[in-house]
Order: structure tokens, then sequence, then C-alpha cells
């Protein structure tokens, strides 16, 4: 006969780390005039403080400094933004999230209604449903 005590324990879920969102300058606002001359303007005063260099390395690094902040600060970064797939004029979409979210909002207001919160489920089902044949249509 074997006899054994074992001690089991649960590790902690790990999170994953996300990884940092890269920063994209935005180009399109160069074809500006009055932006691509404020740049020129930005980049000349940049490339003046730029110290002479010892290797080519650190020339490559100060000259890539200077054009990024001269950029950044004329143009700016673009901004992501998510499209729906759908056309946000379809009045039937529309029609159909505005109840969901109304409902949402009720519910919401009245944690403890079951019923308020079936409303909504169902709501939430129909909307996903009508939205998929939507799409694929």
């Amino acid at each position: 006969m074997i006899r054994s005590k074992l001690a089991l324990q649960l590790a902690p879920k790990r999170r994953s780390k996300s990884r940092p969102v890269k920063k994209i300058i935005h180009v399109q606002r160069l074809r500006d005039t009055d932006v691509l001359q404020n740049f020129q303007l930005k980049l000349d005063e940049e490339l003046q403080k730029i110290p002479a260099a010892d290797t080519a390395e650190k020339e490559w690094s100060q000259l890539k400094q200077a054009t990024y902040k001269a950029t950044a600060e004329t143009a700016g970064f673009r901004r992501r933004v998510h499209r729906d797939w759908f056309d946000e004029n379809d009045s039937e979409a529309t029609a159909l999230l505005d109840d969901m979210h109304q409902k949402h909002l009720t519910w919401i207001k009245d944690k403890n209604s079951t019923s308020k919160k079936q409303l909504y489920q169902k709501a939430r089902q129909r909307v996903q449903t009508k939205l998929c044949q939507m799409k694929n249509k």
C-alpha cells in the first residue's frame, strides 16, 4: 500500500504583456504647403543643432532623431479609426443598434431587474443575427 501527501496550489493566471502601439507619422499632411514649409523650417533648425559625430552610426542616429522629431512636431501622428463594415446610413441596422443600446441603458439603471436583463439579451441576440444576415448578403 502506497500512501502520499500532496499539496496542490493553483498558479495565478499570467497576463500577457501587450506590445506598445507603434506611432505612425501622418505623412499625408505634408502635402499641404503650409505644413510642408513649417516642416522644412523645423528640419533646418533640428539639423543645425546636430553636433559633429565620431562615427557614421552616431551621425545616422542623430539625423534620424532630428528628422523624426521635426516630422512628429509638424505633421503629427495618424489616428487609427476603426470603421464598421456596414453603412452608417443603413436605417435598419442603426434602428436595431439604437434599440439594443436603449434596452442596455434601461437595464444598467436597474441591475436587479431580471426582466430588463432578458429584454436586453434578446435584443442583443436579435441584433447579432440580423447583422450577420445583412453581412452575408
